[in-house]
């Protein structure tokens, strides 16, 4: 069948194999109608026309349908009109990812005799009260209601209309694009799998609270694609079965599910769910750095953020060995795939660059055991650097226990084995002694890129007495990925779940300065992320108890180098995790 009007805007329908084509004609008397009058004529209006804040005016296409597209029927009865029945819905051959809109209303002036069929000719007159409903693949959303539109006309011409009984009419506007992002009224939904009551709570809760400042600030400047983003938000307890279960419930289809999830925290959590994110065509952000995640067997759907910890702790002993002149190093982590990842790192930096292992902690810090034979060992050892890969709970014990019997090695270790609030504690002249802290990302006020700008900002206009935490850096890192992956399947037309997943082997996430930019697409060890970050730990750059409104305040922190790669990270070529529970 031939084109739409100029503009590039159509009308579709079947009914029982019966075309109806038509176009429009509008009567001066037209000019003033209402919503849904511009949702038909507003894209051929004339140059200089005023800017409308309809929703359905933008890029539009005529799509026509033959005679294997199931358009499914009208049900006859009044108070069930609305309703479209048919597995398919509406769905148009040309333009899968488009959204079917109908408009329902008593607006017709001739007659019909039987369903779909027109008794005349002549133009057919529309005025009226009516609705315009979305029916997208989440089931039908109201749009407009009760407007007021025409008189205006619709001659015999190129474009196709389908009306059913009683006088009542079913246009079909196909628009590029998703689903469901040009659907007036609906939001896009994104899931939060935190730990807010577990273990990483007081992290994670901070991170959460980052995140809606973000989406608030996003929302306030017209969200995604026109539509505002809601949060979802379930608590994990940092407990795989409940993990699960939140994924459960958020992976459903329909109104109650959620586009992706912004953040999935733990490793072991995430990957509970890595197949099920396949099989829901669900990305995930794992607040984890497991190597794994980048291994396309493994992770597919988990879109990881910076590098991981086997990389972060090649970086990092490689600069503590080189700051120090080191020969000699020992290694301590907890069991399991946080802790063996970055062990595995840095005992690989520590082959690469001629390291003697004293001792070899690997696995041997238990939380909530105690540890005075694992340091009467390390002290024993005498190592000239000491990588840990811990939590920032347990480096007290092991760090102070070890000082306090003469060990004076030079301390490092992955991310969360440093709280920079332990320089408010007996640790803190001691880790400003001999600690270094290594980190994925810039942190609070440590450069003045635009990420950064935009993340204080926006907790101090948002969050103004929320307490100083590098945590939001975090925060503003998902949030920065989640948008432009969203804006990546947007602009790609196909803002569905499954577009979503598309868009990740497309897009390139400006995170601003914050951190490294990144990509996802292709062989992982083109696009993994390699660079960190190393900071000295300065007790007299920290301000206990401060908020993010206070100017000045600082975490403690001085950027040494980053972002930083090390020769052993550069050659590093990824085959998969390098660690491998079991």
């Amino acid at each position: 069948m031939g084109g739409g009007t100029a503009a590039g805007f159509g009308m579709c329908g079947r009914m029982k194999g019966k075309e109806i084509r038509m176009r429009t004609r509008v009567r001066p008397s037209a000019i003033a109608a209402g919503a849904v009058f511009v949702l038909v004529v507003a894209l051929v209006a004339p140059a200089g026309a005023a800017p409308s804040n309809n929703p359905f005016v933008g890029s539009w296409e005529s799509v026509y349908l033959d005679e294997s597209t199931e358009v499914g029927q009208l049900l006859g009865e009044r108070e069930q009109r609305l309703q479209i029945r048919g597995s398919g819905h509406i769905r148009g051959a040309s333009n899968p990812g488009g959204v079917c809109y109908g408009v329902f209303g008593e607006v017709m002036r001739q007659s019909f005799l039987g369903r779909g069929t027109v008794t005349s000719e002549s133009p057919y007159v529309f005025e009226g009260s009516v609705d315009i409903y979305c029916h997208t693949k989440q089931g039908r959303r109201l749009g407009f209601e009760g407007f007021q539109v025409g008189p205006f006309e619709y001659d015999p011409g190129t474009d196709t209309l389908l009306v059913g009984d009683d006088g009542f009419l079913f246009n079909c506007i196909w628009r590029s694009g998703s689903d469901a992002s040009v659907c007036p009224g609906a939001t896009i939904r994104i899931g939060l799998n935190a730990d807010l009551s577990g273990p990483f709570a007081p992290l994670v809760t901070q991170i959460v609270d980052g995140q809606e400042a973000f989406w608030k600030i996003v929302n306030d400047s017209g969200g995604i694609a026109g539509r505002q983003v809601e949060l979802v938000i379930r608590d994990s307890g940092y407990d795989v079965a409940t993990h699960l279960a939140n994924y459960e419930e958020m992976s459903t289809d329909g109104a109650d599910g959620v586009l992706m999830f912004s953040n999935s925290t733990g490793a072991p959590h995430t990957a509970a769910t890595a197949e099920l994110l396949v099989e829901d065509d669900l990305i995930a952000i794992p607040l984890s750095w497991y190597s794994g995640w980048a291994d396309p067997a493994f992770g597919a759907n988990v879109m990881e953020l910076q590098t991981n910890y086997c990389i972060e702790a090649m970086n990092g002993v490689s600069y503590l060995a080189d700051a120090n002149s080191a020969s000699t190093i020992a290694i301590l982590s907890f069991p399991g795939d946080y802790g063996q990842d970055g062990a595995a790192g840095a005992k690989a930096a520590a082959e690469a660059l001629g390291l003697t292992v004293v001792y070899d902690g690997e696995g041997v810090v238990i939380p909530g055991t105690d540890h005075s034979e694992v340091i009467n060992e390390l002290v024993d050892a005498n190592p000239d650097i000491v990588w840990a890969t811990i939590g920032s709970a347990n480096l007290p014990e092991l760090l102070g226990g070890a000082y306090a019997q003469g060990l004076r090695a030079q301390w490092s270790g992955n991310s969360p084995t440093w709280d920079f609030e332990l320089l408010a504690t007996d640790l803190g002249p001691i880790a400003d002694d001999v600690y270094t802290h290594s980190s994925y990302t810039q942190l609070w006020e440590t450069d003045d890129s635009e990420g950064m700008t935009e993340m204080i900002t926006g907790m101090r206009t948002q969050k103004p007495d929320a307490p100083l935490s590098n945590a939001y850096i975090i925060s503003w890192t998902e949030g920065y990925a989640t948008q432009q992956l969203l804006e990546e399947a947007a602009t790609n037309g196909d803002l569905t779940r499954a577009g979503v997943v598309a868009a990740l082997q497309e897009v390139n996430v400006d995170f601003k300065g914050l951190a490294p930019d990144q990509t996802w697409g292709g062989d992982p060890t083109d696009y993994i992320v390699r660079q960190t970050y190393i900071y000295d730990v300065d007790i007299t750059k920290f301000t206990a108890g401060a908020t993010v409104s206070d100017d000045g305040a600082g975490t403690g922190l001085t950027l040494l180098q980053g972002p930083f790669v090390s020769d052993t990270a550069t050659a590093y070529t990824y085959e998969g995790a390098c660690f491998v529970v079991g």
